[in-house]
């Protein structure tokens, strides 16, 4: 392993990149990394054994930028240990991601730096992003969950976080020895942040400040049945920690994922014991001291009626009398469910006035 650039002076973030054969795309993510408005950091770049030009362009930079600390490993030992060396390596109080493939807007760290310093709480903080081609080209902005709460239960099911637009607090991971585990083959940030978030909050800036690139090399858009299966079991070994009893299998946890992400468009009967579930296991969740019970008595009436969208007609009754949903709306406190109510509808409600 070579190390280069390393100075005694502490930073205040460490970004870390690991890379492997990434020369198409690696100058645009480091000139966004070095690019910053905040300008105290080191930027860790493990080459994880490439075989194209990938070091060469690490070189050049290294011996240009000393806060780059270039990183060589002889041979290709894989994302996760590579992570995980750079997690070790790491100086700074704070530790923000980056991916060789995709870029930072310029005001990122110092907008994720502020927010940090101004609530200590929060130990894992991402933000909204936008989506982009293999060229460069916007394809679409995407607004993940920003409190804590709406956090917590969509990581039940589902990742909140992009994981090239996180920023940690070193400390939690040094002191709890939290790493990315390698006995996973994929969705290891999932299982981190799950793991770190029985110890901090976690928030999400509502503000995209990266730019995630999608291509057919990513990760993300190879081998999607095993990150998904992957995945799956993380949100099962969650759920088995709600003590829930109501038996859930891998099948049953599969589509309560999907339903998570995007409930299908009609439900069938043969649906309705899975909503009770679904309902069972968000009562459970609501009595979780971290729980914020207006919100989530908001995501609670958002659930209601997008199922009941997707319900016919002439089921709602059978609905209500075999899951008890008219329990499960009000929840353990009615004052709560109203208040979610009211916060449900509210942004709604600005909308529409906003248009007259």
């Amino acid at each position: 392993m070579k190390l280069s650039n390393i100075t005694s002076e502490l930073p205040k973030i460490t970004a870390l990149m690991s890379v492997y054969n990434g020369d198409k795309y690696l100058r645009r993510a480091i000139d966004s990394i070095l690019n910053q408005t905040f300008i105290d950091f080191e930027f860790i770049i493990i080459d994880d054994g490439s075989t194209d030009g990938t070091r060469n362009i690490v070189s050049k930079y290294a011996s240009q930028d000393r806060r780059i600390v270039q990183v060589c490993n002889p041979e290709n030992i894989g994302l996760t240990r590579s992570l995980n060396k750079g997690i070790e390596l790491a100086r700074g109080t704070y530790i923000a991601r980056q991916d060789a493939d995709d870029i930072s807007d310029r005001t990122r760290l110092e907008k994720q730096i502020n927010y940090m310093q101004n609530h200590p709480e929060v130990g894992l903080l991402g933000t909204a992003y936008h989506s982009i081609d293999e060229r460069g080209n916007y394809i679409c902005t995407n607004y993940p969950e920003t409190s804590d709460t709406a956090i917590r239960w969509r990581m039940l099911f589902r990742n909140a976080f992009i994981h090239t637009s996180i920023i940690i607090r070193r400390e939690i991971l040094t002191k709890k020895y939290l790493f990315y585990s390698d006995k996973l083959t994929y969705s290891q940030d999932m299982d981190l942040w799950v793991k770190l978030m029985v110890y901090a909050k976690a928030a999400n800036l509502k503000e995209p400040l990266v730019f995630l690139r999608r291509h057919e090399n990513s990760i993300s858009m190879q081998n999607f049945s095993d990150q998904e299966r992957i995945a799956t079991e993380i949100s099962s070994k969650q759920l088995s920690r709600l003590s829930l009893d109501s038996s859930l299998s891998i099948k049953e946890i599969g589509i309560l994922r999907r339903w998570h992400k995007q409930l299908p468009k009609q439900m069938k009967k043969a649906d309705f014991s899975l909503c009770v579930k679904y309902f069972y296991i968000l009562n459970t969740f609501s009595s979780n001291s971290h729980v914020d019970l207006v919100e989530i008595n908001s995501i609670r009436f958002s659930l209601v009626l997008r199922i009941m969208r997707a319900m016919p007609l002439h089921s709602y009754k059978d609905l209500i009398s075999t899951s008890g949903l008219l329990k499960s709306i009000m929840g353990r406190d009615p004052f709560y469910a109203l208040a979610g109510l009211f916060r449900y509808f509210i942004p709604f409600t600005v909308k529409i006035l906003s248009r007259l």
